[in-house]
């Protein structure tokens, strides 16, 4: 697994975790950077393991870039939306435990008395993977183009 913050069996990190994992700098470079799109998760109030967002913007469909309020009358507008999905597989590797279990489990299931089992641990589905507001995280996205027309 790939900087993984260790914790104890309390769910306290002897290392100090703070929850402010940043995303590597080779990450970065092998992936589209989408900080800069305004995103949306799509989770309910209240969800602490956020893993479903969209985007919608304006824009340029010559150069894809945002249209602001002052877009040149001949420029052709369209929208770019997006669906994004946390992605877990920085942190679990194919055929390890953790896929595994995670594959035996399928699905996290909310339980009638409001709890929870899990398909992934806490640490990664409601911290490090969890697409909250304000952090960087990583996602699975497709993102696609339309035209005004379309």
């Amino acid at each position: 697994m790939n900087e993984l913050p260790t914790v104890d069996s309390t769910g306290r990190s002897p290392g100090g975790f703070k929850g402010e994992w940043r995303v590597p700098d080779a990450e970065l470079a092998r992936r589209v950077d989408m900080r800069g799109v305004r995103t949306m998760s799509v989770d309910p109030p209240g969800c602490v393991d956020v893993d479903d967002a969209v985007s919608v913007r304006r824009i340029r469909l010559d150069t894809r870039a945002d249209v602001d309020a002052d877009v040149d009358a001949d420029a052709e507008v369209g929208y770019e939306v997006g669906v994004h999905i946390a992605d877990v597989s920085h942190f679990v590797r194919p055929g390890s435990l953790l896929d595994l279990e995670a594959r035996m489990r399928g699905t996290t299931v909310y339980l009638a008395d409001g709890g929870r089992c899990d398909m992934l641990p806490a640490l990664l589905s409601e911290n490090v993977c969890s697409l909250l507001g304000g952090r960087e995280r990583l996602a699975v996205s497709c993102v696609w183009t339309l035209d005004a027309d379309r």
